[in-house]
């Protein structure tokens, strides 16, 4: 097929389909509408999180904890930490674990590395033993701020005006 005829063929095509468009109606355009929310409510609905996160399953039942109880449980284990001003914390849970992202706002006089495995440490013991959820995923800590705490106010002498 050469390009003339692979033209008229794409041309053929699209008016073909246009004037499939055109012939529809105002009351079959809204049913295309309708089932099109319909379709991606339905989708939303089944992709949406879980307030809950399972943490284990014993011969009694389930045992479940709300993602704002994990997220505070980060908060308070986190803000507690030396040097530590500001806290943010998101919980997810996924296929393979549980995903932890803690956002922190630090003091310049504290040692980050220090901080973080701190901060991972402490969670990691909390959540594998005191909750018995068996996979962590991961446990990100990002830092937003590192604020002076030692910041001295500038004098208006004439010294220091040039």
């Amino acid at each position: 097929m050469d390009n003339d005829n692979l033209s008229a063929w794409f041309l053929s095509i699209r008016n073909s389909i246009f004037e499939g468009f055109s012939n529809i109606g105002f009351i079959e355009w809204g049913w295309i509408l309708l089932a099109s929310l319909i379709s991606i409510s339905f989708w939303a609905f089944l992709c949406r999180k879980s307030n809950f996160i399972k943490v284990f399953k014993n011969s009694s039942g389930e045992v479940t904890v709300t993602r704002k109880a994990l997220q505070e449980l980060v908060y308070n284990t986190a803000i507690n930490l030396s040097g530590v001003d500001w806290v943010k914390a998101k919980v997810n849970q996924t296929r393979n674990g549980l995903s932890i992202l803690v956002e922190l706002k630090i003091e310049d006089t504290e040692n980050l590395t220090d901080i973080s495995e701190k901060l991972q440490n402490k969670l990691t013991e909390l959540v594998t033993i005191k909750l018995g959820i068996e996979k962590i995923k991961t446990i990100d800590v990002h830092v937003s701020a590192i604020e002076s705490k030692n910041i001295q106010p500038r004098s208006n002498s004439s010294a220091d005006s040039f």
